[in-house]
This record gives structure tokens, C-alpha cells and sequence, in this order.
């Protein structure tokens, strides 16, 4: 068979699977490239929550694991820190040091939290934890990665951002762990519209050292 015939007959089979007309076909290795969720919808299989590949039944990556090539892996992504954070931390992956000790007086740069909201309101960030050395800056800057939410981040400085938009990113303009004095402060997490026993929000701890 000529290869643009066998090119023809795959691009009139994809649109058949994806018309708009009628009810989608099963999510299963001939229809999703990703992954098949518990209601039989297809994800795209990269997120900690729905990972997977060709077909298979999504799964849950288990704490301080991320979703890298539709696998499972221990650590973060490589943007979850300023220093890459993929090696999970010393402490298992919760603390994910920004500034990797950095010396006094240096920029400890923006810290990239992750905000992951499942469809079944599981509130979590990656990383989990924050520190820096005191006497350098931190800053930080939070990535709404929910495909179903939009979040909540309220600081313990009684300030934060509402209803942060799905895949938007919001820049906190507050300098932490600048003084010379250790201290610690927190974000906590949350669907839109604030924490519920259903949805209960997840807590960002930052720690200046």
C-alpha cells in the first residue's frame, strides 16, 4: 500500500474516533494515546494523579513522585525548585532547598511551586516545603496545573491570590527570609472558593534557616 494512502486511511480513522457526533468511543489503547481514567475518559497520562500511557488505567504516582514520561518516578520536576529539586530532597522530596545552602547575601531566585488539584479534589504542591538560608531572597511563584479548578493561596501574612486561573501563573511579590533571623511561614492551598471536608487544602510550609 502507497504511503499516502496508508497516511489517508489513518487521518479518515482518527476522525472517526473523534467526529463530535454521538457519545466518544471507549477510552482503550486504540482510542487514547494517554491514559484511561476510573469514568473511562481518556487523560493525557502526565499528571501525578492520571499517569500513564497507550491505553493503560491511569495511576496515582505516591507521595514525593512525579509523572515523568507517563511514568512514576521518584522526585520532582525539574522545575519544581530553582535547583531542579529532581533528586527529591534529602529528607525524601518534601523539602525541596531552593538556594541548595546558598551563601549569605546571595538570591536564593524564584521558588516554582506546582498547584495540583485532582478531578477527585486531592490539594497538592510540589514541592511541599521551602527553605532558604537567612539573609538571601526568596521569592515565589505559583503554576495552577488543575485541568478541572482554579485555586486558592492564602499566606499566614494574611494575604494571597483568588480564583489563580488553570495553567496560570501568579508571582508573589513578597521577598522572604531576607533578615537576618530564621522564621517560618506558610501557603495554604485550596480549590476556589476555600478548603471543604471534601477538598481540603494543602499546606506550603517556608522556612528561613
Amino acid at each position: 500500500m502507497r504511503p499516502l494512502v496508508l497516511f489517508a486511511l489513518v487521518l479518515l480513522s482518527a476522525e472517526a474516533c473523534f467526529d463530535g457526533e454521538g457519545p466518544p468511543r471507549k477510552c482503550s489503547p486504540v482510542t487514547c494515546g494517554g491514559c484511561c481514567d476510573a469514568k473511562g475518559q481518556c487523560q493525557e497520562g502526565r499528571s501525578i494523579f492520571a499517569c500513564g500511557l497507550n491505553g493503560v488505567a491511569c495511576v496515582s504516582c505516591p507521595p514525593a513522585a512525579s509523572c515523568q514520561t507517563a511514568i512514576c518516578v521518584p522526585g520532582w520536576p525539574e522545575d519544581a525548585g530553582a535547583d531542579g529539586g529532581s533528586d527529591g530532597g534529602a529528607d525524601g522530596g518534601r523539602d525541596a532547598g531552593v538556594d541548595g545552602g546558598a551563601d549569605a547575601g546571595e538570591d536564593a531566585g524564584p521558588g516554582h511551586v506546582h498547584i495540583l488539584i485532582s478531578a477527585a479534589c486531592e490539594v497538592q504542591t510540589q514541592p511541599g516545603a521551602l527553605s532558604a538560608d537567612a539573609g538571601t531572597t526568596l521569592q515565589l511563584e505559583f503554576h495552577n496545573l488543575s485541568v478541572d479548578f482554579e485555586a486558592d493561596l492564602w499566606s499566614s501574612r494574611g494575604y494571597g491570590h483568588l480564583n489563580l486561573a488553570r495553567g496560570a501563573i501568579w508571582r508573589d511579590p513578597t521577598v522572604y527570609c531576607g533578615g537576618p533571623f530564621p522564621y517560618d511561614e506558610h501557603f495554604d492551598v485550596s480549590i476556589a472558593g476555600g478548603p471543604t471536608a471534601a477538598c481540603p487544602s494543602a499546606r506550603l510550609d517556608l522556612h528561613c534557616q
